[in-house]
């Protein structure tokens, strides 16, 4: 349904066009960076949050819903289009995002990230997220 060269094209084209916006503040590229990243936190953390401590009424409907929507951006950017668009940014490809901390942990304890390891940890906690979204509903779990 979706080539690759299409999705492909369509990454380049978003990360052009985020950058573009941000040279309009005529901030430098590690500035711009962490305002991705602090928008990057904010828009994963607080959805996944509310998964957890709110109510089953519309606040956790619309978390699970940018969720929901999380993992289809995952799925056709392969990967996280934000992730990609810091990574632009700061010119590196060493950098996992909101995922830098427990990875860095996982290395200093001596567990190497590969990149296939850190694929596996992303799709885990991808189905975790889910299932627990999907447990909450059908036994209408509140707090």
């Amino acid at each position: 349904m979706f080539s690759v060269e299409s999705r492909k094209k369509n990454t380049k084209k978003i990360i052009s066009i985020s950058r573009s916006i941000l040279s309009i503040f005529k901030l430098n590229s590690a500035i711009s960076g962490l305002i991705v990243l602090l928008f990057h936190w904010a828009t994963v953390g607080i959805p996944l949050l509310g998964l957890f401590i709110f109510q089953l009424n519309w606040k956790f409907y619309i978390s699970a819903f940018i969720w929901f929507m999380i993992c289809i951006f995952h799925l056709y950017f392969n990967g996280c289009i934000l992730t990609k668009l810091e990574r632009d940014l700061w010119d590196t490809k060493e950098w996992y995002g909101p995922w830098f901390v427990p990875f860095a942990l996982l290395e200093h304890i001596g567990i190497t990230v590969t990149y296939a390891l850190a694929q596996n940890i992303f799709i885990i906690f991808g189905i975790l997220v889910v299932i627990w979204i999907i447990i909450r509903i059908i036994f209408n779990i509140n707090y």
